[in-house]
Formats: C-alpha cells, sequence, structure tokens
C-alpha cells in the first residue's frame, strides 16, 4: 500500500528551507579534519576490473536525453555496455590536484561534490559477468562482489517483476553521512537531486545504446 499521507513530508520540507536569520544564527562548520572520503570502499572482497574499451555514445544528445532509443538492431548487452552506461553514468572522468589535495570530477555533478549515491549491480544475464551483486567502485572501476548467485528474483520482490528477467538492475542508494556532513537535515533533499542526475544520465546512455531501461521504485508494504 502507498503512503499517500504526506504531512510529515512537508512539514520536514519547510523545518529545513533556508532563511536569512538561520543561515547567520547556525553554528555549523565544515569539520574538514572529519571529511568524508570520497570513495565507499569494500575491503577483501573479490574484485573485476571493467573494461575500459567501451563504445562512446553517438547519438543526438537531445533526442537521448529525450529518451528516444536508438536502433540498434540486435543490440548486446554484456560487460562491455554495462561498463559504458557505469562510466558514463557515475564514473570518474577527471582528477587534479589542487592545494596540496587530489580533487576528483565524475560524469554526473553532485551537490557539493560529495558524491553520496553508490551504485549496486544485480546481474543474472550480462555477458562475460557472473550472476551476483555487485558495488561499482569508480575510483578503481571495477566490480566489487558482494553476493554469489542471481538475486533478481529477490530484487523483483521487493520492486517490479520485470527485474526478474532483465540482464541487470542499477540499484542507487545514499551514503547519507557523506552529504549531512555539509548540508545537516537538509542532505535528504539533495539524495534525490544527485540520484536524479544519475538516473537521467544512466537513461540517455542506454537509450543511445538502443538498450531498453526503466526506472522503478522500491516496493512499499502497509
Amino acid at each position: 500500500m502507498k503512503n499517500r499521507d504526506i504531512t510529515v513530508a512537508l512539514r520536514y520540507h519547510q523545518a529545513t528551507k533556508h532563511s536569512e536569520i538561520g543561515v547567520r544564527t547556525s553554528a555549523h562548520y565544515l569539520d574538514w579534519e572529519n571529511r568524508p572520503y570520497p570513495f565507499k570502499i569494500y575491503e577483501g572482497l573479490p574484485s573485476t576490473p571493467l573494461p575500459r574499451d567501451f563504445q562512446r555514445p553517438q547519438a543526438d544528445a537531445l533526442s537521448s536525453v529525450g529518451g528516444v532509443k536508438q536502433d540498434a538492431e540486435g543490440a548486446r548487452f554484456g560487460v562491455k555496455e554495462l561498463a559504458g552506461l557505469l562510466f558514463f553514468s557515475a564514473g570518474l572522468t577527471r582528477r587534479f590536484r589542487h592545494g596540496g589535495e587530489i580533487h576528483y570530477m565524475r560524469a554526473a555533478s553532485a551537490t557539493g561534490a560529495l558524491y553520496p549515491i553508490e551504485l549496486y549491480v544485480v546481474s543474472g544475464g550480462v555477458e562475460g559477468l557472473r550472476a551476483g551483486v555487485y558495488h561499482f567502485d569508480p575510483l578503481d572501476f571495477s566490480l566489487v562482489q558482494l553476493r554469489a548467485g542471481d538475486y533478481r528474483a529477490e530484487l523483483a520482490g521487493m520492486s517490479d517483476e520485470t527485474v526478474s528477467s532483465a540482464p541487470a538492475t542499477v540499484v542507487f542508494s545514499s551514503f547519507a553521512w557523506k552529504n549531512a556532513w555539509k548540508y545537516q537535515a537538509r542532505s535528504y533533499r539533495h539524495w534525490f537531486w544527485d540520484g536524479g542526475v544519475i538516473a537521467a544520465n544512466l537513461l540517455a546512455v542506454s537509450a543511445s545504446m538502443g538498450l531498453d531501461a526503466r526506472v522503478v521504485r522500491k516496493r512499499r508494504f502497509s
């Protein structure tokens, strides 16, 4: 059952709005000694490097952003195509040194350059990739295996039946504290802004590759 009572959400929205007085009187400051690390790292787990010779999108940008799927007869979906989707959605596109620190830029922008959105891949039919649950590591451009086996049916039970037959599903989650370190209670808004940009990239690149892609939500339970 969907929760259609938005009273709490509206109260939260109003309570976390900026005001001139609120900004001037806030005691919050950025604790640079406690700044979040830019990447989520899983240690001691098997990692699969992703191929870097994936195809760059060739389709018209406006058509792709509009979701116009390009003709791609017999379009295959293997690990190379998956690598392209992940790179152009949330991949590491640039790194540079400034003020003694290394800064990282990704394919999708994020508020405060904190990048709280993490991508996971639940695969079962991707050519060249074993079925499993993986975390996308943009720093090493690899997939870190969290679970071995086909978990598409379990994911479909929490979202949408079509997931069970999809070769792969990219799951978004938010590393909440990475954004709250700077934006505090307002970080909840930023998760959806940042996640929306990545989703837009993912859908546009899928359209340019002639792939079927859709957004599904986690199912709510009463």
